[in-house]
C-alpha cells in the first residue's frame, strides 16, 4: 500500500498510518487514494481518548461496577436487535393464514416502537429503513387478505439495517487496531519513563544524609546514565510524542542529565545531585499517573462491546 504523503518531517512512525511530526503531534490517517482523509492530534493521550469514544459509540461499553457489570450498547448492538425485531414481526406475519384486527393492530404498534428506536438520523441506511416501516402499507389487503407486501418491506428494512450494522464493523474495526496501538505506545512510553525513574531513585540513595559517593561511584552513575548506547538517556530519546516531548524529555531537568560526566570531572558533586533530582522530580507525575490508573488495551466482547 502507498506511504502517505505529508509535508512535515516524520519524528517516528507509530504505523504506516500514525505519524509523529517534529512538534510531537500526532497525524492519522485513512482511507486510500483520493479518499485519503488526515486528523491532527495535539497528543497521544487525544488520540486514545478520542479512539475510545468512537469504538464506545459504534460497539457499545461494558464497565464493571464492583461485582457487576452494566452494558451501555451501541449502535451495532442495536441495529441487531432492531434487525431481530423485524425478523420476529415477519414470522409472525407468515406464520397464520388470516389476521385478526388485534393482532394487525399490535403489529402496527411494533412497527411504530421500531421506527422511534431508529430515530432522527442522517445516515442513508437508516434513513431508508425508516422510510420502509413508516410507509408500511397496510396489513390487511382489499379482499381482506394479508398483504404480501408488508413481510417484503419488512425484509427490505431488516437488510438496510444490516447494511448499517456492516458499515459499522468496517469503521470501527480499524479504529480498534489504531486506538490498541496508540495504547502500546503510550504503554512502552510509561515502561521507559518508570524505568529511568526507578533508576534515578536508586542514584539518589548514594547522597542520602549528607553522603558524597566516591569518584567510582560518580562514573558509573554517569555511564548509566549517557555513557555508551544501552543508557537510560537513549530510552528517553524514543519518546517522540506529546505529551511527554517538550514538557518530559526535552525539559532543562531531563536535559542536563547529560551534563553529568563534565560534573565528574569537575568534580561538581552538588551539580551531579541536583542534576538527578531534578531529573527524577521532572519524570514523577508520569509515575504518579501511571500507578493511579491501570491501562488496559481495547478489547471487544463476543456481544460487541468495549472492554475497558
Amino acid at each position: 500500500m502507498e506511504e502517505p504523503r505529508v509535508d512535515f518531517e516524520v519524528a517516528q512512525k507509530i504505523s504506516r498510518k500514525m505519524l509523529v511530526d517534529p512538534d510531537g503531534a500526532l497525524h492519522i490517517f485513512w482511507g486510500e487514494g483520493e479518499n485519503r482523509q488526515e486528523n491532527t492530534l495535539s497528543d497521544l493521550n487525544v488520540a486514545i481518548r478520542q479512539g475510545t469514544h468512537v469504538i464506545e459509540r459504534y460497539q457499545g461499553l461494558v464497565e464493571k461496577i464492583k461485582d457487576e457489570e452494566l452494558i451501555l450498547p451501541g449502535e451495532a448492538r442495536q441495529m441487531s436487535q432492531l434487525v431481530g425485531e423485524l425478523q420476529r414481526i415477519i414470522s409472525r406475519f407468515l406464520e397464520t393464514r388470516e389476521i385478526s384486527s388485534v393482532g394487525a393492530g399490535e403489529i402496527r404498534a411494533e412497527f411504530e416502537r421500531i421506527s422511534k428506536r431508529i430515530g432522527q438520523v442522517s445516515n442513508e441506511f437508516k434513513l431508508r429503513a425508516k422510510g420502509r416501516v413508516v410507509t408500511m402499507p397496510s396489513l390487511i389487503d382489499e379482499q381482506g387478505r394479508k398483504n404480501t407486501k408488508v413481510p417484503v418491506r419488512a425484509g427490505e428494512a431488516a437488510l438496510d439495517l444490516l447494511r448499517r450494522f456492516d458499515e459499522i464493523s468496517e469503521k470501527t474495526w480499524g479504529t480498534i487496531l489504531r486506538t490498541r496501538r496508540l495504547v502500546e505506545e503510550k504503554m512502552r512510553i510509561e515502561r521507559i519513563i518508570v524505568a529511568v525513574y526507578n533508576s534515578l531513585g536508586r542514584f539518589l540513595k548514594n547522597f542520602e544524609n549528607g553522603q558524597s559517593p566516591d569518584q567510582q561511584t560518580l562514573k558509573r552513575i554517569a555511564s548509566q546514565m549517557v555513557g555508551n548506547s544501552a543508557n537510560l538517556m537513549s530510552g528517553l530519546r524514543t519518546i517522540k510524542v506529546q505529551p511527554y516531548l517538550r514538557e518530559r524529555i526535552q525539559s532543562r531537568e531531563i536535559k542536563r542529565l547529560g551534563r553529568l560526566p563534565a560534573y565528574v570531572k569537575q568534580g561538581r558533586i552538588d551539580s551531579f545531585r541536583r542534576a538527578l533530582e531534578g531529573a527524577f522530580l521532572k519524570l514523577r507525575p508520569v509515575v504518579q499517573e501511571r500507578e493511579a490508573r491501570r491501562i488496559k488495551r481495547v478489547t471487544v466482547s463476543d456481544k460487541g462491546q468495549v472492554k475497558r
